[in-house]
């Protein structure tokens, strides 16, 4: 993701505070960094309420979504874009929908080898591990046996009430 994409994200996430639930929509996210500050902000949960001397009700934290959460995920996600889906998954911030990503988490420095028709060639140079693997690479990161609640056509819209299957607009 880059820069741009990374402040519209957290500007449209802070748009939704106080609503009952949120959809994350990470289809065709071809990555680019690490979103950890994303995935801090959808897991915040309810601290306290305040009330002003008028009886309006605030929250802290400020801005908070606190109600269930899902992220539509599709095969065009890759490298980060596959990392956030596997991050949202391991914190049990909510369900992922969709088809699987990509599943090859590798990332690379520098600029590349130019291509004599203006493309370019890189290789990777990073790969991803966890804790829990003992120091050995894991790749295909989603790849594993996941329950999927339904599979979204292309043009879907996701909407979740009480846990039911969503709607599809095709």
């Amino acid at each position: 993701m880059l820069l741009e994409s990374h402040l519209r994200l957290m500007v449209e996430l802070n748009r939704q505070a106080g609503k009952q639930g949120a959809v994350v929509d990470e289809r065709f996210n071809g990555g680019g960094t690490n979103t950890d500050y994303i995935l801090d902000y959808l897991r915040r949960t309810l601290m306290n309420f305040r009330t002003t001397r008028d009886g309006e009700d605030m929250t802290t934290p400020v801005s908070l979504i606190a109600g269930p959460k899902a992220m539509i995920i599709n095969e065009y996600a890759g490298s980060g874009g596959d990392a956030m889906p596997w991050h949202f998954r391991q914190a049990q911030i909510g369900q992922l929908v969709g088809k699987r990503t990509w599943g090859g988490l590798v990332g690379f420095y520098g600029p590349g080898e130019s291509l004599m028709d203006g493309g370019t060639v890189t290789a990777p140079s990073r790969g991803f591990w966890t804790p829990t693997t003992n120091g050995r690479w894991r790749t295909k990161v989603s790849r594993q046996k996941l329950k999927w609640s339904w599979i979204p056509k292309p043009c879907a819209k996701a909407t979740i009430r009480n846990s039911k299957k969503p709607s599809s607009c095709c």
